[in-house]
């Protein structure tokens, strides 16, 4: 995906051109698929990605919080 692109709200696969909703992850009608989404700020020092640790991730798979 990273050479992806964007086109009417959606990104694009340059490998095998599917899509994808910018905002849900979803992929259009008819894949079946999904990506991950994650929460994006735009500062005027530089562009902030929300990514969790892989500890975040194991802890909600078993209860935590």
């Amino acid at each position: 995906m990273s050479y992806g692109w964007c086109k009417d709200g959606k990104l694009v696969c340059p490998v095998h051109r599917f899509s994808y909703d910018i905002h849900t992850g979803r992929g259009s009608a008819g894949q079946g698929d999904y990506i991950q989404t994650y929460p994006v700020e735009i500062r005027s020092n530089g562009v902030y990605v929300g990514v969790s640790s892989r500890w975040d991730l194991i802890s909600k798979l078993f209860g935590g919080k």
